[in-house]
């Protein structure tokens, strides 16, 4: 099997939202790593089935708080301050 994108990135003037498409704004981000979230887990909702999403600290960031239902006021989390050199 080859790779194939969830959420591949499109190159329009008007990508959908969520699309990846850089440069992007923070808001961008969030919806970005929202559906990319949706996608996986809806790809991967077998019983048992396991993902590991490798990724860079914004989109990791930008993940977790938009899992803890936190994406537009990251003020408001409950995690603490997080390192830059690596999440693991």
């Amino acid at each position: 099997d080859s790779y194939t994108s969830l959420n591949p990135v499109d190159e329009s003037d008007n990508p959908p939202k969520g699309a990846p498409h850089f440069e992007e704004t923070e808001q961008a981000l969030y919806d970005r790593v929202s559906l990319t979230l949706d996608r996986l887990f809806e790809h991967h909702k077998k019983e048992n089935d396991s993902i590991c999403i490798v990724s860079h600290a914004p989109c990791l960031q930008a993940m977790a708080l938009t899992m803890e239902g936190k994406a537009g006021d990251p003020s408001s989390t409950s995690f603490g301050p997080w390192s830059l050199g690596g999440i693991t």
